[in-house]
Formats: C-alpha cells, structure tokens, sequence
C-alpha cells in the first residue's frame, strides 16, 4: 500500500522512530545485513567516484594531445556546476521520490545518482586530502556518504539540488557581468584608418601591428602609440600632461594613444600593439574584476575551513553514538560552500549595478576600501575641468572689436570640431549672428588655419605659425597675455593680412557637477577634500575657495603628487586621489582608491582602481553608495550564513534531528538569503537582471 512518508524518508518510518539503534545494536537479527548494505553503498560512492575521475583525466588528456596540434591554446576543463549537472540532480531528486512506490527493491540507483550528482565535492575532498587538510568538500563528501549509509536518499537529493541551484545562478550571475564589461568595451570606436599599398583601409584596431602606417585625420583622437612619419599636427594631450596647452608636432615626434588630434593630417608608425593595448589587457580586466573576492567573503571562508575539523569531529562523535543519519545532520552545519554561494552573488550584483551605472570597478577592493576613506584628492586639469575649455578674455591690438575677433576666428575653425574650435564657436554664438561663408574655402592644415574671407587674409593659430606665415610679433604684444600665459591658460592668435590683431584666451571650464559633487562628499562626513594641481597658485586658490575645498596644493610637479599622498597616509589618512593623466599614476598608485575618468589615457586608465565610463564625476557618490550597500548587505549576508549552521550543530548534535530537517533549514535560510540579495541589488532602471 502506498506510504507517503516513505517519500520524504525511506524504508518507510523507520527513521522516525530513531532505526540507528538497528544499526548499532549487535543483537539486531538484521545488523549484518545492514552492514552489508552500509558497505555496499559507500563502496558505490567511491567507484562512482572513481570513475567518473578517471573519465574527466582522460577528457583532458585527450584535451590537450588535441588543443597541442592546433593553433589555439590549451583551455582548462572545469567540474564547475553546469545545466547538465542541475539536470541529474534533479533527475535524482525525482528517483528519491518514485523510487520507494514503483520499484521499492532497487534503492542503489540512487547513491549512483548522488554520488555523480556531487562529483565537484568528491573531487575537492580528494584534492584537500592530498594537501592533508580537512576542508568543506571533505565535510560535503562526508555529507553524502552518511546521507546514503543512512537511506535518506530523498534529504541528499535535495540538498545537491539546492546547491546546483545556487552554483547557476552565480554562474549566470558572473557571466552578465562579464558581458555588460565586454559591452561597455564593444561600444567603443575601435576601428582605425591603416596605409596600406596607399590605400586607406578601415580595419579594427586589435589586428593593428608594430610598424603598420596608421592614418589620423583633423579631430580625430590617436589611437596608437607611435612615432609621425609624415604630417605636421597640432595635439592636444591635456590628458597625458594635465596641461590645457596644444602641442605642435612633426615628423620624428612620437604620439600617443587616447590624445586629440586638434589640426593637422599625420601618418604614425605603430610603436605598441598586440598585448600592450588597451584591447589586449581587456580579458585581463574581465577575470580580475568578476572573481573578486570581498574581505568579508575571506573571513568567512577561512572560518569556515579552521572550523572543518571540529565539525568532523562531532559528527564522527555523532555517527558513534545515535548513527549516521544524525551525523550528515550535524555535517549539514558545514557552512563553506553557502558563504561561497551568497558573498559572490552579492559581490557581484553590486559590480553589475556599478556597470549599469557607467562605473567600471578593475579591483573589487577598492569597493571595501571605499568605506574607510577620509581624504579625497583631486587633480585639478582634466578632473575638475572638463575636456572642453572656454574662452576668457579677447584681446584686440587692432580697429577690429572683440566681436570681430570672435568672428575671424569662428569663421576659421567653422569646419573644425576639436575642443578650442567648438569654444571659439560656442563664444561667438552669444551674438547671435550668423558666419559669413568663406570666400575661398582653402585651408592650410599644420600648426593654424588660414582661410579668404572679405577679400582679407585670415589665419589663426599658434604664434608659431604666425611667425611662419611672416607676421610680425613685438614684445608690447607678448607682455598683454603674459598673465594668460602665467595662468597656465592657452592663447589663440589672429591674424588679418600681414599684421596680428588680437588673441583669444583658453582657459579650463569647471564641470557643473563639481560643487554638488563636494556637497555630497561632506555629508559623508570626508575630512579633507583637497586639490592638487601644477597650475599657478592664484587660479588654483580661487578655484578651491569657490567649490568650498578644505586646502589645496599648486604648482605641484608629477613625483610631488604622490609624496603628498604618502605624507596624508603617514598621518594616519585613508586617501583617494581623483585624477586624468600620466602625471598622476604614481600618486594613483599609492593611493588607497584610484579613480579615473572615461577618455583618460591608457597608463592612468590602467592604474585606476575605479574608471567612470560616462566623464561625469557626480558618479563618484553613487560608486560609494554602492561600496557601503555591498558592505552592509555582505555583514547580513554572512549572519544568515552562520545562524542555520549553529541551530543545525546544536540540533544535529544535542537534539539528534532528522537530515532532512537540516537541509530544510539550511537551505531555506539559503534561499532567504539569495532572496535578501537579489532584492537589495536592484539595478538603475529598477528591474533584475533576471
């Protein structure tokens, strides 16, 4: 007759009314029978075992003898928790259920399907045995084998089931974060104009060589580090030098990846390429970030492990005395594998809500350290700045207004769109008038422009090129935008016909973001937020007064930058340094965090804990939101790790409770923490990524 106890527990109720005395009782008319059996399935587990190691050797063996004769290389195999093994462990679990009702006689099939169902634990036991250590795979494996000694077929089945579950759900887990990290890097223009038997070709940058020819036209940003072999250029590299100067260059000059090709046409020769590229470090920086691993997430495994041994111990203890159905409970209090479980799941949902956020996290560290950190330091040029500058003050030395000047010069640069053009045509916009068309559309490319407008000869530019094209420059002229000069400001010169008529000053324009930015940062209770700078003291001093900065540090030079970083940590403050460019690396990489913006170069990008892909700086505030969310969900996280296994020790051990009541509660504080986790971790647009 159809029993549905039978179901949750095997040989009908005999493991309700404690039958480990049958199994330890000698004058039990059944003891060497049970024995027998006992012996049976635990030698059933080993040669499954067995087996199923012998079959994954020589995969890989077969593996490698293949992957030697190809071109690829060598990709290891993994026993990692994939769909084929969720779906046989389900099929056990079904086994567990039927197979008492339809064929009562053949209760072996299911230790086969257990012991294959957990073959990543069987195997981690191995490897922790050959190290001598007593690990949670050790606990696992112990787990499984009480668990089929003891006929609880349907307890094991679930608990594996359980586990398969939550091993997907990181996989799938690990794997969006990785292809929302691919996306952000696919969104990119990498595609570059190579010479080839004269021709320019489009072709993506990853196949760029050493000593290809790669074309660069007016506007367009550098792509590669190299040297010119023909062309004369006019480049801004503010994000290289933190300097808001352009700089003139030739053949034999060497340019680098990530800065602007203001005027000009240049072939480069490709002097970097392949693994030293931005493309080339791109996997790098997927595995690093995805399998981080918190501090929080550490401690607990290593509790877990120095804790392995006593729980062993009990449960032997356990197995001597009550039998072995009360041990696999008291092994069931093992927690590793659920702090492996939820602390990844968390860590990496919070990596996922910074992605969708435009914040790329290259250490997951750096997120706890977020939470410790009192002083912020910030480059000035580049940081605070934004990339596209302003016009200051127009200087006139001629009849021709300011407005004339503007409008010279606009005219110009009408065609153009790097930084200083859209400046010069953003201030000229403000009169509301339109540019004339230019009478002959000739421009000469190179360190200015120089176009016919009004039967009058235009050119603007360096004061180099002016010098070139053999317009006279006297010293009244120079002492005028000296102070521009001195202020670390850029100067734009204009020239009618054969005399030079005004200037135009450039000068850094502050990102509005900034001051609400500082707000934020002080309600956090930041002490210190300070600028440094290799600007002149004057601006800097002006700037750090208007945005309510606590000091600030001027005419720094690039090696003074990381000294004052190493004097605020000898003081006992914990510092992250905001900054854009090459001259900041070091300090960057002393720092406690490092933070990057979106376009910066290739060396500070790489150095950067921490790269805000939309150039808005605000998005510092929301990067320490998410670093004190993962903080504070990661401390609950880990407590409702650590509660199951102590009501389960204490059961297992004291009150000798039934396995399947371990695995209930185990697993249901399991799935209450994956829940917490999951609803904490919501996304930007408020949907799960699920």
């Amino acid at each position: 007759m159809f029993d549905p106890v039978a179901i949750f527990v095997n040989d009908k109720d005999l493991w309700l009314d404690r039958p480990e005395a049958s199994v330890l009782d000698h004058t039990n008319p059944g003891y060497l029978q049970l024995r027998l059996i006992m012996l049976l399935e635990i030698g059933i587990v080993l040669g499954t075992y067995i087996s199923l190691r012998t079959m994954d050797r020589q995969r890989i063996s077969n593996h490698v003898e293949e992957e030697s004769l190809s071109a690829y290389p060598v990709k290891e195999l993994t026993t990692s928790s994939d769909k084929k093994e969720l779906m046989i462990s389900f099929f056990g679990l079904g086994v567990s259920i039927l197979q008492p009702v339809l064929l009562p006689k053949f209760t072996l099939i299911n230790a086969v399907l257990l012991s294959y169902s957990n073959y990543p634990c069987l195997r981690g036991a191995e490897e922790g045995l050959r190290k001598r250590k007593i690990n949670n795979d050790v606990l696992g494996s112990g787990w499984t084998v009480f668990a089929i000694a003891s006929k609880q077929y349907f307890a094991g089945a679930l608990g594996i089931v359980v586990y398969h579950l939550s091993a997907n759900l990181i996989e799938k887990t690990r794997s969006q974060s990785k292809d929302a990290l691919v996306h952000i890097f696919d969104a990119r223009d990498r595609s570059v104009l190579r010479l080839q038997n004269g021709i320019e070709l489009t072709v993506p940058l990853e196949q760029v060589e050493l000593g290809d020819l790669i074309v660069v036209h007016s506007s367009e940003m550098i792509p590669v580090d190299g040297e010119i072999i023909s062309g004369y250029a006019r480049i801004d590299e503010h994000i290289l030098t933190g300097e808001s100067r352009i700089i003139e260059k030739i053949p034999g000059d060497v340019v680098f990846a990530s800065t602007l090709l203001v005027s000009g046409e240049i072939h480069i020769q490709v002097k970097k390429a392949g693994d030293d590229t931005v493309v080339g470090k791109i996997e790098g920086i997927l595995n690093q970030t995805t399998n981080f691993r918190s501090d929080l997430q550490l401690k607990g495994e290593e509790l877990a492990d120095e804790s392995a041994p006593y729980v062993l111990s009990a449960a032997l203890l356990t197995a001597l005395t009550t039998g072995p159905t009360s041990a696999a409970a008291v092994l069931s209090a093992q927690f590793g594998y659920q702090i492996r479980m939820a602390a990844p799941l968390n860590t990496l949902r919070h990596l996922s809500r910074a992605t969708t956020s435009g914040i790329l996290v290259k250490d997951g560290r750096s997120l706890e350290r977020l939470n410790e950190i009192d002083t912020v330091l910030f480059d000035k040029t580049g940081t605070l700045t934004e990339e596209q500058p302003e016009v200051g003050r127009v200087i006139c030395w001629s009849k021709y207004t300011s407005e004339d000047i503007l409008r010279f010069s606009a005219t110009a640069e009408v065609k153009l769109k790097h930084p200083i053009a859209r400046a010069i045509l953003h201030a000229y916009a403000a009169y509301n008038k339109p540019l004339q068309d230019v009478d002959d559309a000739h421009y000469e490319m190179g360190f200015g422009t120089k176009v016919y407008l009004e039967e009058k000869v235009i050119r603007v530019g360096s004061l180099r090129f002016m010098e070139n094209e053999g317009l006279v420059w006297d010293e009244d002229k120079q002492t005028s935008i000296g102070e521009i000069y001195q202020q670390g400001h850029s100067v734009v010169i204009v020239g009618v016909d054969h005399e030079i008529v005004g200037a135009i000053e450039i000068r850094p324009r502050v990102r509005p973001e900034i001051s609400a930015l500082i707000g934020n940062l002080k309600r956090r209770n930041i002490k210190n937020l300070i600028i440094v700078s290799g600007d002149h003291e004057e601006p800097t001093k002006k700037l750090a007064e208007t945005l309510g900065m606590t000091t600030f540090f001027a005419e720094v030079l690039p090696d003074e930058k990381s000294n004052i970083v190493n004097s605020l940590q000898e003081r006992g403050h914990k510092v992250c340094f905001v900054g854009d460019g090459i001259n900041d690396t070091i300090a960057m990489k002393k720092s406690d965090v490092s933070v990057s913006l979106h376009g910066a170069s290739t060396i500070a990008t790489d150095t950067a804990d921490i790269i805000l892909l939309n150039d808005n700086l605000g998005e510092l505030s929301k990067i320490f939101d998410i670093a004190q969310d993962l903080n504070n969900i990661m401390k609950h996280s880990i407590a409702m790790v650590l509660t199951p296994a102590v009501i389960i020790l204490t059961g297992g051990v004291f009150l000798h409770i039934s396995l399947l009541a371990a695995v209930l509660i185990k697993q249901g504080f399991l799935g209450v923490n994956i829940l917490y986790i999951l609803r904490n971790t919501k996304l930007e647009n408020n949907r799960s990524i699920y």
